[in-house]
């Protein structure tokens, strides 16, 4: 579950940022909650289980900036994102390693792709599907180590070993998973670019994580490899 708190003392800002997440989140199919407060909380114990912090600047009379230092130095790992209607505080933004600043009214179209680009691989874990088809519980992108079409159905295996078969045809997992960081190396499979932890040296072989070997045909060597190098540039 990801928790998000939005500090704002403008209820109508506040709620315009919610729907935003709301709608980036559910697109991905993330667990989230989403807290909103319209003033700063002094006790930064009540800090300790949030992931994602959107504060505002100016919150009453208080600095948002230099409330965001004291948490700093509780909560390195904090991701914070600063909003506010002036872009003079931008530059402030920096002192406390804001990870982006938007702009009120913050556009729909901006909010998405900065997102993207700050949270996408940070929080990959979060993300997944449900079907009842499959399993009765949500599947986890980065827990799948890859898809094989086997006797006439699809196995999903997973990190921890477990195989879940399915009655979907392997285009149907390629068409879902592509834009996970999954690309098919061979006509039967679609592997998680996340876990190969090598390539063979005649570029006929992946190895796993789990020092599994899968095969990588001259059909899709070439588009595969590219893909590959891409996903770990991205990781970088």
């Amino acid at each position: 579950m990801l928790n998000v708190l939005i500090i704002d003392d403008d209820l109508k800002d506040s709620k315009d940022l919610e729907k935003l997440c709301i709608h980036y989140f559910n697109k991905r199919n993330i667990d989230y909650k989403i807290n909103i407060e319209l003033k700063l909380n002094e006790n930064l114990d009540t800090f300790s289980n949030v992931d994602i912090l959107f504060l505002d600047v100016e919150i009453g009379n208080n600095n948002g900036i230099e409330f965001s230092k004291k948490l700093r130095k509780v909560y390195p790992e904090l991701m914070i994102i600063i909003t506010s209607k002036y872009s003079q505080y931008l530059i402030d933004g920096y002192s406390i390693d804001a990870k982006r600043y938007f702009l009120k009214p913050i556009d729909e179209n901006i909010f998405n792709e900065e997102m993207e680009n700050v949270l996408g691989a940070t929080f990959q874990k979060y993300m997944g599907f449900y079907d009842s088809k499959i399993a009765p519980y949500k599947i986890h992108y980065d827990k799948i180590l890859y898809v094989e079409f086997l006797n006439r159905a699809t196995v999903l295996h997973f990190l921890n070993g477990v195989q879940i078969k399915t009655s979907y045809p392997l285009k149907y997992w390629i068409e879902k998973l592509t834009e996970y960081g999954f690309a098919q190396p061979y006509k039967c499979y679609v592997v998680n670019l996340k876990h190969i932890s090598g390539i063979s040296k005649d570029e006929r072989d992946l190895f796993l994580s789990n020092n599994e070997k899968i095969p990588l045909s001259k059909f899709f060597k070439k588009t595969f490899i590219d893909n590959y190098y891409r996903s770990l540039f991205k990781s970088l």
